[in-house]
């Protein structure tokens, strides 16, 4: 008994690891055929999967069985060439068996001293990035769990560096359509609502560098103290890329830190469609970019740059009885959020040794042909209105037939994202462009076909065109006159 709590004979635990594999083989094989959407309710789940904690345990046939019938099926497919909601997560089959390796290993990635091979792949990952994204070599980075993570940790050291942690009468801009997850940041980083200026954009829903100069110099006049800009190098609405070399220009002028918000849109450098529209990327003071997203990792990994390595010492690294041993180490928990870390590096590094960094360009190219695919059919479709162009690998539309209201049209564009979401053979989301409901698709998967955009299109032509003739056959309300 002594020491086999949990031992496994060997074939035993060769029979449950052939049979996750299959399990995942033909999960991959079959993705296409499956809908991109959860088979069912919260409220139809709970009881299906809800029990005691169990006493006693069950074979794994039972366990397993249970998560290929209740659990997985009852998710969407982020990874479905189908899926077009939000910004999908396409992954690849290579990183999910690195993934199954870093946790088998069960490598501790925070310490040098406790992970020393891992600490120099994760080393080597962030000088691939930075060199890939043409930053220069006194930049660095480290990777993190997600975009929010990296946000925080970007604008934490922006904080530490030019505040030295004195929050009072600093002032942040971004514009409108900056992501939510960098106003959690500053929230935690103790900054009030006050202190965020929010910039309404341009006719290109582009932060407007003419309304951003304008503001520094009147929060100047009244005695704040401007430091830093968040910019938007693919937002989440529409895939827009803010004037990233003029606000470069204006940061140096007016020594504000230039933070860039890049988790989705960033991985486009590696493309030379891409390196144009995001000209000006590589010279902020701190980037986010998600390798989960458009760089196909499985979840979850992110991560941050820097233009100088030392600042995330600097913002990060403390000191500790305990951890006596690992002083003097090049220890990723010193320049970050995290002491416990996985080993979110190896999946990055193992399928970018097996594809190739050209492989991943041609996937990013790709996917960006799609999002241009899209926005020809819909411009050729009658009764649809393009609403963005476009943009890396994003494009908004709308069903606007002029028989109906701007305020119907709300109507039946809202009700066709829920319908397309309910039936769970495909899933695109909507989102609000000038206060008016567009369906929004974002095409980073490259298993993605023109043939699945066409279905996709075709299907949501016929849908729209069901609701507007319901909503034309509704009977009228009439208006009570009262006296």
């Amino acid at each position: 008994m002594e020491g086999s709590f949990f031992e496994l004979p060997e074939e035993e635990m060769r029979r449950i690891g052939y049979q996750v594999i299959d399990t995942l083989i033909h999960h991959y094989r079959t993705l296409s055929e499956k809908p991109a959407g959860g088979h069912k309710t919260v409220e139809e789940i709970a009881p299906m999967i809800g029990e005691p904690v169990p006493e006693e345990g069950s074979s794994f046939d039972t366990v397993i069985n249970k998560a290929v019938d209740d659990i997985f099926p009852n998710n969407m497919y982020l990874n479905h060439p189908r899926f077009f909601a939000w910004v999908p997560g396409p992954s690849n089959f290579v990183s999910v068996m690195a993934d199954t390796l870093a946790s088998g290993f069960n490598v501790f990635a925070g310490i040098e001293r406790a992970g020393a091979a891992a600490n120099q792949i994760e080393l080597l990952v962030i000088r691939w990035l930075t060199r890939s994204l043409d930053f220069d070599d006194n930049a660095g980075g480290i990777l993190t769990s997600g975009g929010s993570v990296a946000n925080l940790i970007g604008l934490g050291t922006a904080r530490e560096v030019l505040l030295k942690g004195i929050n009072s009468d600093a002032v942040i801009y971004c514009s409108d359509q900056t992501h939510k997850s960098n106003f959690k940041a500053l929230k935690i980083l103790g900054f009030t609502s006050d202190q965020l200026c929010v910039l309404p954009t341009d006719s290109s829903y582009r932060l407007c560098i003419i309304s951003l100069a304008e503001q520094i110099q009147r929060d100047r006049h009244a005695g704040k103290k401007p430091f830093c800009v968040i910019a938007n190098a693919g937002t989440t609405n529409t895939g827009t890329v803010d004037p990233l070399l003029e606000i470069r220009e204006l940061c140096d002028q007016e020594k504000c830190w230039m933070h860039v918000d890049a988790a989705y849109g960033g991985a486009a450098w590696l493309t030379s469609e891409g390196r144009t529209l995001l000209k000006g990327m590589n010279e902020a003071d701190s980037l986010t970019i998600d390798p989960h997203k458009w760089l196909y990792q499985p979840y979850d990994i992110g991560g941050v740059i820097v233009k100088n390595a030392d600042h995330l010492l600097l913002t990060f690294q403390t000191s500790a009885s305990y951890l006596k041993e690992t002083e003097g180490y090049s220890n990723f928990a010193d320049k970050g959020v995290q002491l416990s870390r996985r080993f979110r590096a190896f999946p990055l590094w193992m399928s970018l040794k097996f594809y190739g960094l050209s492989t991943f360009r041609k996937a990013i190219s790709y996917s960006i042909q799609l999002a241009e695919f899209v926005e020809n059919i819909v411009r050729d479709l009658p009764h649809w209105k393009v609403m963005t162009s476009a943009q890396l690998s994003i494009v908004t539309f709308r069903f606007a037939p002029q028989q109906l209201t701007p305020e119907e049209q709300d109507t039946v564009n809202s009700r066709l994202a829920n319908h397309i979401m309910d039936e769970q053979g495909i899933v695109l989301s909507s989102t609000t462009i000038r206060d008016r409901v567009v369906l929004r698709m974002c095409t980073i998967n490259p298993s993605t076909s023109f043939a699945d955009i066409e279905m996709t299109l075709a299907y949501l032509d016929f849908v729209a065109h069901k609701f507007h003739n319901e909503l034309k056959s509704a009977p009228k309300k009439s208006k009570t006159l009262t006296l």
